[in-house]
């Protein structure tokens, strides 16, 4: 744990904004051509976390598809970017009350996500997080992707903390092994196994408790 909080990283999708229905349904449009579908379940469980690049493989692999995971990944793409003209994705609940509370407690905050700058900062503009959330380190700013750490290595050198002032909030498998690379203390959403480095909560709502608790403490 830290000893001495001053940061705190967040993921983006499935931890700030609810956006897996709208890339789920952005992966049925591109596949729509090939009479394919999977379920909004069957994303959760394999896709989630995943990068965009890494989740079409998968589902031309799955459904046999006739085509290149770059084409099928551009396809999907430009229904992401659609949206995202006169859309915003959803904030997850309790997303603005933990935010607002961590900056105006003193900490430092940063996004360290696998989607791209343009996705994040359309979240933290259209919501307002943009006046609480100062540093973002999206897929476009490094050479890996989760679950490698390089976001959250270059959100913590963007944010002058070191890992053990500092922890992550993620909800993936592959965002937890991106945190816990990077030597963060991760407070994960509905963990999949224990982990001496992940606190395990079921909500922001859980995060904000938690870390009230170590800020009355400092």
């Amino acid at each position: 744990m830290p000893h001495s909080l001053k940061a705190v990283i967040f993921d983006h999708d499935g931890t700030l904004v609810n956006s897996e229905p709208v890339h789920h349904a952005c992966w049925l449009k591109a596949i729509a051509v090939y009479n394919a579908e999977f379920s909004l379940q069957e994303y959760v469980t394999h896709l989630t976390g995943i990068p965009s690049s890494s989740s079409a493989q998968w589902i031309i692999e799955r459904f046999n598809l006739p085509t290149e995971p770059a084409a099928l990944y551009a396809r999907k793409q430009a229904h992401v970017d659609e949206y995202l003209k006169t859309n915003a994705f959803p904030l997850m609940p309790h997303a603005e009350d933990l935010v607002r509370f961590c900056f105006e407690a003193g900490l430092k905050l940063a996004v360290a996500s696998g989607a791209g700058a343009q996705e994040i900062h359309r979240s933290l503009n259209a919501h307002g997080l943009d006046r609480w959330i100062q540093v973002v380190a999206s897929k476009n700013d490094v050479a890996r992707n989760k679950p490698a750490p390089d976001v959250y290595q270059l959100a913590l050198q963007r944010l002058g903390v070191a890992a053990a002032q500092a922890i992550a909030v993620e909800d993936s498998d592959v965002g937890q092994a991106s945190a816990l690379a990077a030597a963060l203390t991760c407070l994960r959403l509905h963990p999949s196994a224990e982990h001496p480095q992940v606190v395990g909560v079921t909500s922001l709502h859980e995060v904000g408790n938690w870390l009230r608790g170590r800020i009355d403490s400092r």
